[in-house]
């Protein structure tokens, strides 16, 4: 059971039964863990977690205060500070994502901020803070936790003087026809930087979400002109995808290089797709509504993963799927995740492999009972 500590920040714990248990305190804006701190010379520990027999009276457990850290983001070019601007935390220097609950948002007009990490791990060392803004690439700076510690646990509880320097960023620009030249308006062009490896993976209760091999999309869509800007990039190797409902994803192929310059790439063709349909059905016979069916390229980043929920048919439609080689399985049927059991099948037998081209419809039934 849960139990909120007092004013006085006492707790007591009625109605359990003999035995060992084990304690954790918790709260929003301090740091659970193992902690060490100086008591004139001497060291001493204290331990937000312990283990504790019924009957223990004045049990001690301790929570650090979430550090803090202060400072300003400037403008590269002209030394200016942004007025406006979002920070956020993270133990990665190059994340896939920012981790949203992490985010605070800053307007001063000097451009400084006083961030508050409301939850942090003795076990991290090492975090960044990353800052984001309209009109300009993300950037980050390095918190060193570890400089100022006590023993092998514990952290520093401020760190002043942190300059996050904002640039300007490169744009990538291009247009977007269909098979007969003619421009394509409102497709949704997407860059993706490829992140760089990862020698650590130190992951922590502040980067929940895990690193892959390209970060988060930045997107523009194409105007009746068939073109399209994508602005503020960092430099790097990107992937391109462009996604339009009435034409096949597309991803470009290659990487496009994008440096202090701004970069143009050509005409992009964008190809309509096969079709995919079939129904799924019950172990007796009865089409199975409201199961979701996933349609996932052989290739891994050839193209994306496709999903469909059946109607009362027990039917589904996957349309403009780009040519390949694909696995179609019930990923969830009943509210139960059927993934695993499918795989297993698909080892013996291969029955969810389809050759997807352009001569013309596919219609794929596919039985629970087979």
């Amino acid at each position: 059971p849960s139990i909120k500590t007092d004013v006085d920040g006492r707790f007591e714990a009625v109605g359990l039964l003999p035995g060992l248990y084990f304690l954790r305190a918790s709260k929003a804006g301090y740091a659970a863990g193992n902690f060490s701190f100086r008591d004139g010379k001497r060291g001493k520990s204290r331990t937000s977690m312990v283990n504790a027999k019924v009957g223990t009276r004045d049990v001690l457990l301790v929570l650090g205060r979430g550090p803090s850290v202060g400072g300003r983001v400037v403008d590269a070019r002209t030394g200016e500070p942004l007025k406006a601007y979002d920070l956020y935390i993270s133990s990665l220097a190059d994340p896939r994502e920012l981790e949203p609950s992490t985010r605070q948002r800053f307007t001063h007009s000097d451009g400084r901020f006083d961030y508050a990490i409301k939850v942090l791990s003795t076990q991290v060392r090492i975090l960044y803070i990353h800052a984001r803004a309209p009109g300009f690439a993300g950037s980050f700076a390095k918190l060193d936790f570890a400089k100022d510690l006590v023993g092998m646990t514990g952290y520093v509880s401020r760190l002043d003087g942190v300059t996050i320097t904002m640039h300007r960023g490169a744009s990538l620009m291009g247009r977007v026809v269909d098979r007969g030249g003619n421009p394509v308006e409102g497709v949704v062009v997407s860059a993706q930087r490829k992140l760089a490896k990862l020698k650590h993976l130190n992951v922590s209760i502040l980067s929940s979400v895990l690193p892959g091999r390209y970060a988060k999309g930045v997107s523009a869509r194409s105007d009746k002109n068939g073109k399209f800007e994508i602005k503020a990039l960092k430099d790097g190797m990107y992937r391109v995808t462009l996604e339009h409902p009435d034409f096949a994803y597309a991803v470009l192929p290659g990487e496009t290089e994008i440096a202090a310059d701004n970069a143009e790439i050509k005409d992009v063709e964008m190809k309509k797709g096969g079709r995919i349909e079939g129904t799924v059905r019950n172990e007796d016979g009865r089409p199975a509504e409201g199961a979701w069916v996933q349609l996932e390229p052989e290739k891994l980043g050839a193209t994306k993963t496709y999903r469909r929920r059946t109607g009362l048919s027990g039917r589904y439609t996957f349309k403009n799927v780009p040519t390949g080689v694909y696995r179609l399985l019930v990923a969830e049927r009943d509210g139960l995740d059927t993934r695993s059991a499918l795989y297993q099948q698909t080892k013996k037998r291969h029955p969810e492999i389809i050759d997807v081209n352009m001569r013309g419809e596919i219609v794929l039934k596919y039985d629970f009972r087979n």
